[in-house]
């Protein structure tokens, strides 16, 4: 006796779509969704990597900044130090003003120039060499780079010039303030060597850099002005 008839099962044959592939059009469109993506990838990662410099610029600027301000305030701190005996007072003695403000009398042209004495506790030294001569004379001036750019410079003595702030435009003396409180303007000051009250109290100084930055501040004065001999 036979069996059931069995049927073979219709082979599914291959489709038009599986035999040609991706058409032209279709892979033209998939490179395009792929350079918009990468584009877009690029683009991020450029706007990161501008964020990123810019961040790091600024937080220069401020250490830099940061740093000015403190060896501003540790050399008008000491302007006018003496010592602290009667034999260092009578022994250490000023020739010359103990502070002094010349404006426009920076190397680079419409900058000032500020020029602090004082003297330094031998104790202070530790050993080192004495740079700063007798009594310490600081310069703070405004002078071209290497590369062109104007930096403000700090000098002791007679020894080389260290820049501490770079792409400086201006270096202003704005304002002297008085222990009283009372504010004598610089703004019209003429051109030289500017009038130092005996009392003294601080100077407010302003720092413009090249891209329009403006820094403003403060610095104490601690011991009286002393004008010298001259």
């Amino acid at each position: 006796m036979l069996g059931p008839s069995v049927r073979p099962r219709p082979v599914a044959r291959p489709t038009g779509r599986e035999e040609e592939g991706f058409t032209l059009l279709e892979l033209l469109l998939a490179a395009t969704i792929v350079a918009l993506i990468l584009a877009a990838m690029g683009g991020l990662l450029a706007t990161s990597s501008r964020a990123t410099g810019a961040h790091e610029a600024v937080s220069k600027r401020q250490q830099e900044i940061e740093a000015a301000v403190k060896i501003l305030s540790y050399d008008l701190g000491l302007a006018g130090y003496r010592g602290t005996t009667p034999a260092e007072f009578a022994v250490n003695t000023f020739s010359d003003p103990t502070i002094e403000v010349l404006k426009s009398g920076a190397t680079a042209s419409g900058n000032d120039r500020l020029v602090i004495r004082y003297f330094e506790d031998t104790e202070r030294l530790f050993g080192g060499a004495d740079t700063c001569g007798r009594p310490c004379v600081v310069t703070y001036d405004i002078d071209s780079g290497e590369d062109g750019t104007l930096l403000l410079y700090r000098q002791e003595g007679n020894s080389e010039e260290r820049g501490i702030v770079q792409e400086v435009d201006r270096f202003l003396v704005r304002t002297l303030f008085r222990r009283s409180g009372t504010p004598i303007s610089l703004d019209s000051a003429p051109a030289g060597s500017v009038a130092i009250p005996e009392d003294l109290a601080a100077l407010n100084i302003e720092i413009t850099f090249t891209d329009g930055t403006v820094w403003r501040f403060p610095v104490g004065v601690t011991n009286p002005f002393d004008e010298g001999d001259a």
